[in-house]
């Protein structure tokens, strides 16, 4: 067998081939749902996305024989850092065939240019941060993924672990019944917050969508 190859993304056809390879390790997963190219494109654009305003990402390619087989991200966070008064970098947008030899190198890559912007220790999957895909799926597999939530193949737990990955912190996700929380539970929290605090909760205002738009990402930010 060839030997794996790994390089760092340059062009707009290589960032094609990143986008493009997520399908690859899915191929035949009913349960899966593919991304918008559109939106993959955006995520990744570290000229127009305002998160690259405050991090740094490097995309690598993994090919054996000219297929890609694998890709990774590295990044290095500034704000994550600041707001935390940590020095550890990331590593995102995770996608592998089931091979350890091919992961390894993924990581080895990532490793090397975060090694190269003295972080003191990685994290991830982050792709590319906690307001995006974050973590790494390892149970619920038989069920379709969510909006933002993470979903990857069973064995990408071992790809992780094996190369040496230690849990960080568990994360959850929820199934919300919207019958019986929002129409029951949710009504009743509303009216004692009200009874006990003054405040108003109502539904966005479409003729002013633009003013409440704001008005939710000021709060978002405070938060």
């Amino acid at each position: 067998m060839s030997e794996v190859s790994v390089r760092t993304v340059l062009s707009k056809a290589d960032e094609k081939k990143f986008i493009k390879f997520q399908w690859v390790p899915y191929r035949g997963n009913p349960n899966w749902v593919p991304p918008l190219l559109m939106d993959r494109r955006k995520l990744i654009d570290r000229t127009n996305n305002p998160f690259y305003r405050h991090a740094a990402m490097e995309m690598f390619l993994a090919e054996r024989d000219g297929a890609v087989i694998g890709r990774i991200a590295a990044i290095v966070n500034d704000n994550h850092n600041k707001e935390h008064e940590e020095n550890i970098g990331f590593f995102g947008f995770f996608e592998c065939i089931d091979d350890q030899a091919v992961a390894n190198a993924l990581f080895d890559a990532a490793f090397q240019w975060l090694r190269q912007r003295g972080v003191s220790a990685v994290r991830g999957p982050a792709s590319p941060s906690v307001n995006d895909e974050y973590g790494l799926l390892i149970e619920g597999f038989d069920r379709l993924p969510a909006v933002l939530m993470t979903y990857n193949p069973p064995y990408y737990q071992r790809l992780v672990e094996s190369y040496g990955f230690t849990k960080a912190q568990d994360l959850y996700a929820y199934y919300i019944h919207k019958d019986k929380v929002f129409n029951e539970r949710f009504s009743r929290i509303a009216e004692i917050v009200n009874k006990r605090e003054s405040l108003k909760i109502r539904q966005l205002n479409m003729s002013k969508f633009d003013e409440d738009v704001r008005l939710i990402s000021e709060l978002y930010r405070r938060g």
